[in-house]
């Protein structure tokens, strides 16, 4: 099972888009999104944050948070 903080960051890299334009895009502050990268806010990320990103990744919350 691979964390959610590594899959994001591998979708992240695959959008080519800096993390300053997906937390923009996703609606969450950088450092909200840093610290989910980080490993530091993993277990209880609220379903707005988890949508944001997905969309702002390109993917949908499903590939975000799957196994």
């Amino acid at each position: 099972m691979t964390p959610i903080n590594k899959r994001l960051k591998d979708l992240i890299i695959k959008s080519g888009k800096p993390q300053t334009k997906v937390a923009r895009e996703a609606g969450v502050h950088i450092n909200t999104l840093r610290n989910i990268l980080n490993g530091k806010q993993t277990k209880n990320i609220s379903l707005r944050v988890a949508l944001g990103v997905a969309k702002a990744s390109g993917v949908t919350v499903e590939e975000l948070v799957k196994d």
